[in-house]
């Protein structure tokens, strides 16, 4: 009888430890996620607030530059012609049908394509465009040439613009945060090396986990950089030539930082530099959402590339 409590209690004892073991491993995997989701719903806040921003910034110069035609929101008082760009950047993150502040529809992603390219316009990799305004002295460096930048890797990237781009053969830029590869809603290391071996998207670095470079020790925001190049060159076997900087943070020494690693450049979001020759470390570039069509779209860039200095 002895031996049988003994027993009992040996068992129970085991049965109780692993629910605790359990129970600590759950609240440990449950206390990540939640921390990861908060991370990434505070990190689109963030973007989402950059682009109200924006918006609002770019308004008010339209309103006080642009002649009251321009002004017009209605699309039937707006021409093509009004907005000659010479060069501009264009920045996505989701291409899917949710309603979320940073999501564009594919068949409007479609749209603006189509639009952009039966207007006469061009597009090149942002690296190709770090390259051409390095080797050209001429004071006009591009006519009616755009790039398309994909932020964070999301697998709707893959699932719903990847198709719109090579329907249309259109090269674009895609950004990994190296941290969030593989995850649920992201691009897999599979994806990412189809995309790049096809051709026509290059990857870019967004660094490892996504953080405001400027606010990082120098030596963290370096390895947030550098240790992103290294991984994804590693896994795609190319020289992975730009990055973006998250939330577009960035400070003299961060750029400094870029240079030093061995970007030829680096974009940031709308309060960064005109693209020019003398400083490509900090590109600005402007965030599109659903209700940019037609007029409106180039209205926005011809606002932050010919009008905003």
């Amino acid at each position: 009888m002895k031996n049988y409590f003994k027993k009992t209690i040996s068992i129970l004892s085991l049965l109780t430890i692993g629910f605790i073991i359990s129970a600590v491993f759950y609240y440990d995997q449950s206390a990540r996620k939640f921390k990861e989701d908060y991370n990434r719903a505070t990190a689109e806040l963030y973007q989402y607030k950059a682009s109200e921003d924006q918006a609002k910034k770019f308004s008010q110069i339209a309103s006080s530059t642009l002649s009251p035609a321009i002004n017009s929101n209605d699309p039937n008082n707006l021409s093509a012609n009004l907005y000659h760009i010479h060069f501009g950047i264009l920045m996505y993150h989701h291409i899917n049908y949710k309603n979320h502040k940073l999501a564009v529809r594919p068949e409007i992603l479609d749209n603006q394509i189509k639009y952009l390219l039966d207007n006469g316009y061009k597009f090149v990799k942002l690296s190709e465009a770090f390259k051409t305004f390095a080797n050209t002295t001429g004071t006009v460096i591009y006519d009616k040439t755009l790039v398309l930048t994909f932020d964070d890797g999301y697998r709707d990237f893959y699932l719903n613009a990847y198709p719109i781009l090579k329907k249309y053969n259109v090269p674009a830029s895609l950004y990994v945060i190296n941290q969030d590869i593989g995850r649920p809603g992201n691009v897999t290391w599979e994806m990412i090396k189809t995309i790049h071996n096809e051709g026509l998207i290059e990857v870019g670095a967004h660094t490892i986990n996504h953080l405001p470079l400027s606010r990082l020790r120098p030596e963290k925001a370096y390895y947030q950089m550098a240790k992103s190049k290294e991984l994804l060159e590693s896994a795609l076997g190319t020289k992975i030539e730009t990055i973006i900087y998250p939330f577009g943070d960035y400070n003299n020494n961060v750029k400094k930082q870029a240079k030093d690693i061995g970007f030829i450049g680096a974009a940031s979001i709308y309060f960064g530099d005109k693209p020019n020759r003398d400083d490509p470390y900090a590109w600005r570039r402007v965030m599109v959402n659903n209700r940019d069509l037609g007029p409106l779209l180039l209205r926005k860039l011809f606002v932050a590339y010919e009008i905003l200095k």
